[in-house]
């Protein structure tokens, strides 16, 4: 045998000859960084596997291929043959299909059906792949929840996109939302939550993704926020075809109904449905878990059989048949009924359960409606941040839903600052009186503080744990300190102070506040956060660990100044010839120290996060909203099977369960859900352009609040989208009403006067909205096809003349902003420079504008042809852009 045939083994598979060539040399060993996160990756997928309901016992679900369901990767396919589905070998793994599809697979299924299970045991089984052979790439489990779109406009956390089509609270009502979040391509995203959820620095993250190491397996695309789940698909076909950092091998779940309903499918290589367990798997199922008893039961009666057919739903079904009222089960005459009051019944058996737990006492049990109570509320607060998952470090004051709450958490802080800021400033200027002052100062912050919380913008955020480094002292980072916002209160409340202490006692001497200052400073700087320079942060693997390490940050920071004060004070008490050892220097050193290391360290350090964490749990469990131990009753939550935890994570059982209990909390408690929550679920609806349920939700957000100016401007969209003009025309004089210089309801106003011929009427409130932004392009195009209706096509040509000149200007500033290429475009059409404006549509299409982009250029040409009826190009223009979305 040659050496070629030494180095190659022949296999038969199945009766089929393969050849294999086997490599002599060692298989490299994996480095460091690549173990930990396997290790990282099998301890978050174990826990969760093993927290499924049927975990214990292990059903091998019906698989069929549906290659309709996407489009081959990499392919440009101009005309698609559908090939058939196949239903699989019951045996088939989907570790299997995975390999099948070349490592390209989409899993679909309904509600409950295994999609996220099966998730995971493809990742455990590549976790077993790649710690067996260093060559295979790695997986990495990551909700998708939490994407938002990348967009050149700002885009906020409560998911309205910037544009015209919800074009509400982006100027005049900022105060209503907050401030703009991040905005993330899909690679940018995954590399921040597998830091977030792993645990890994964005260097290291940044060479996986650069080497192709990461296998992602992205659950719940079905769970992004309503508005964005279009884009995210479009995102993440950019990603897969054009990004640099795209993946070898990825994996996708989402639910099979609202996944055939994108217009854009994934360009994936395969996508397997998880068909409904057949009634011999039920029964198996029945016998394994001992509960053969209920097959009768259970089988007997079509509705429920109908519902159990899901893993999930068959588990909760086997523990919670005895608590369904069969009363109220007759009664119900939908699906999505029985659904709610299976779950319901589940919450209930397993609140109930008479067994000990392991988290409380005997007799120290919260009681089923207090428990279900903050399981609700819970539920709530992430689905109103489209969170999946929970830690309890990241609470946010978004969680107090009285103005009495918001008015308590001001107050409460108020009181800590002012008294840490009056010790502080005793300490600084050598006298009791300016404790007054430092008071104030303290107050007026937390008057600050105050505000945010009150407008839903303030959010805590905690840090790493603090070190003692010289690296603190690089010019960069003590230029980014310097001019933080805390420094400079902090500056010049010294400074205010040594004036007025100065003015009180002319011979008092600041060199000791002096001295006081550059010890702070030098503090502040030698005091940084672990971990920017080390291979791999800190994950948080006990509850509410951010806050424990702010709160040990105090220690540190408190030595480091007490220690340098101390010899300072000795210092300068020695060259003026007095004793140190003396009741009034260590009653003076002690106060300063202490005092001034609690202002360092509330101002830089992460003490403020645990002062408003503090606050906010004060509040919440005095208002009854959660327990103050908030780790034990999760705890005890999931030790009920009613939530997963996984580290300091936890997640409902599954997402039915999660919107169930929120949906429960809604309905029975209507006046405890605030207008801007309802204002959001209704701009959800209408950017998917279900307009009866935006107004039910804009409907319940004015009842409760008849004076929101946004809730009432975007039910006036609604209408105007609808057609029903007369009522958009009562709700924008209502809001025009409430606030005079709302100029996006003004113009809205204005082109429904347009669309309806009503011309004088809307040149009038197009006056008035370029008299309130006269840099507004659009307002300028309004108005020139007002004129250009009216018959005065001189005053229309200046107007249009402006609009480009503005519209050019912002291109130039900002070239990937689409609403204003789509803008510019349809001036040119109007001006009838339709060589130009054919080259902007071209241009928007080419860079990959979003659906949400396209659909308002259509919007705004549809609107055109009703005003100035037959304009050259448009119309070929409509069919073009409707065909691009297809």
């Amino acid at each position: 045998m040659g050496d070629q045939d030494a180095k190659r083994d022949i296999f038969n598979f199945r009766g089929k000859v393969k050849e294999v060539t086997v490599n002599n040399h060692p298989t490299p060993v994996r480095p460091p960084a690549d173990r930990d996160l396997l290790e990282a990756v099998r301890q978050l997928v174990e826990p969760r596997l093993k927290a499924q309901l049927h975990h214990h016992v292990k059903l091998n679900l019906s698989k069929e291929t549906q290659p309709e369901q996407v489009r081959p990767w990499g392919m440009e396919v101009k005309v698609t043959i559908a090939q058939p589905s196949q239903l699989l070998p019951p045996e088939t793994t989907i570790a299997q299909v995975f390999d099948r599809c070349s490592g390209r697979l989409l899993i679909l299924g309904e509600p409950g059906a295994g999609k996220t299970t099966s998730l995971l045991d493809l990742a455990l089984e590549l976790v077993a792949r790649a710690e067996a052979d260093s060559q295979q790439r790695i997986p990495v489990v990551v909700d998708l929840s939490d994407w938002q779109p990348t967009a050149p406009e700002a885009t906020s956390r409560w998911g309205m996109v910037a544009s015209r089509r919800a074009g509400f609270s982006q100027k005049n009502h900022r105060d209503d939302r907050p401030e703009p979040g991040p905005v993330w391509s899909i690679a940018d995203w995954l590399a921040a939550k597998v830091r977030e959820k792993y645990g890994f620095t964005p260097q290291q993250i940044g060479q996986w993704l650069a080497e192709k190491q990461l296998v992602p397996l992205l659950d719940g695309l079905d769970e992004v926020r309503p508005e964005y789940q279009q884009e995210c698909v479009k995102a993440i076909n950019e990603w897969l075809n054009f990004s640099d950092l795209r993946p070898r091998q990825v994996a996708l779940c989402c639910r099979r109904e609202q996944y055939e309903a994108y217009p854009e499918k994934l360009k994936l290589q395969g996508a397997v449905y998880l068909q409904d367990l057949t009634d011999e798997q039920i029964q198996t199922f029945l016998q394994k878990a001992n509960r053969s008893e209920l097959s009768e039961s259970l089988v007997a009666d079509a509705n429920l059989l109908a519902l159990i057919r899901r893993p999930l739903l068959l588990s909760m079904a086997v523990l919670a048949y005895g608590e369904i009222d069969p009363i109220e089960w007759h009664r119900a005459t939908s699906a999505n009924a029985r659904l709610n009051l299976l779950l319901d019944a589940y919450v209930q058996r397993m609140l109930t359960q008479d067994t000990d737990s392991r988290f409380y006492r005997k007799g120290k049990i919260p009681s089923v409606e207090q428990s279900r109570k903050w399981l609700e509320i819970l539920a709530l607060q992430l689905l109103q941040g489209s969170e999946t998952e929970f830690l309890i470090e990241k609470m946010q004051p978004i969680w107090l839903s009285t103005s009495l709450q918001k008015w308590m958490y001001g107050v409460t802080i108020g009181i800590f600052l002012g008294l840490i800021f009056g010790l502080s400033a005793v300490g600084i200027w050598s006298s009791p009186s300016l404790f007054w002052f430092g008071l104030g100062g303290g107050v007026f912050w937390s008057l600050i503080e105050g505000w945010e919380v009150w407008k839903d913008r303030e959010s805590i955020k905690s840090v790493g744990a603090i070190r003692i480094s010289l690296s603190g002292l690089k010019p960069k980072k003590v230029l980014r300190k310097l001019s933080s916002s805390e420094f400079i209160l902090f500056f010049t409340q010294l400074i205010i102070g040594g004036i007025i202490r100065r003015l009180v006692d002319p011979k008092w001497d600041f060199k000791l506040a002096l001295i006081y200052l550059i010890i702070g400073l030098v503090t502040v700087l030698l005091t940084s956060e672990v971990g920017t320079n080390i291979n791999k942060v800190e994950i948080m693997p006990i509850a509410n660990q951010g806050i424990g390490n702010s709160l040990r940050n105090v220690i540190p920071t408190t030595l480091t100044f007490a220690t340098l004060w101390t010899l300072a004070v000795g210092f300068v008490r020695h060259l003026d010839g007095k004793s140190f050892v003396s009741p009034f220097s260590l009653q003076y050193t002690l106060v300063s120290s202490s005092s001034t290391a609690l202002f360092i360290w509330i101002a830089w350090q992460g003490g403020s996060a645990c002062l408003q964490h503090f606050t906010l749990r004060l509040c919440l469990s005095s208002a009854g909203s959660i327990p103050w131990n908030y780790a034990r009753f999760l705890n005890y939550a999931t030790e009920r099977l009613l939530l997963q935890r996984v580290g300091g994570r936890y997640r409902f059982m599954h997402d039915l369960l999660r919107q169930s209990l929120a949906q429960s909390r809604i309905d029975t408690h209507p006046s405890l859900i605030s207008s801007p929550f309802l204002t959001r679920c209704g701009e959800s609806y209408l950017l998917m352009e279900q307009y009866e349920e935006a107004l039910q939700n804009f409907d319940r957000a004015i009842e409760i609040d008849p004076k929101h100016t946004w809730a009432i401007a975007n039910r006036g969209l609604t209408y105007r989208l609808m057609e029903r003009y007369e009522e958009a025309l009562q709700d924008f004089d209502r809001a025009i009403e409430l606030d005079h210089k709302y100029d996006s309801a003004i113009w809205h106003r204005g082109y429904i006067y347009l669309i309806l011929g009503r011309y004088d009427r809307a040149l009038k409130d197009l006056d008035r909205a370029i008299e309130l932004d006269s840099k507004e392009d659009w307002y300028q195009y309004l108005r020139a096809i007002t004129y250009l209706a009216s018959n005065q096509s001189n005053a229309a040509k200046a107007n249009l003349d402006i609009a480009l000149r503005l519209a050019q200007q912002e291109y130039i500033n900002k070239p990937a902003n689409y609403v204003n290429i789509f803008n510019q475009a349809l001036y040119h059409l109007v001006a009838g420079n339709l060589s130009t404006a054919r080259e902007f549509y071209q241009i928007a299409l080419e860079q990959n504008a979003s659906p949400a982009y396209i659909r308002n250029a259509l919007q705004d040409l549809e609107d055109l042809l009703k005003v100035l009826g037959d304009v050259p190009y448009a119309k070929q223009m409509i069919e073009e852009l409707k065909q691009h979305l297809k």
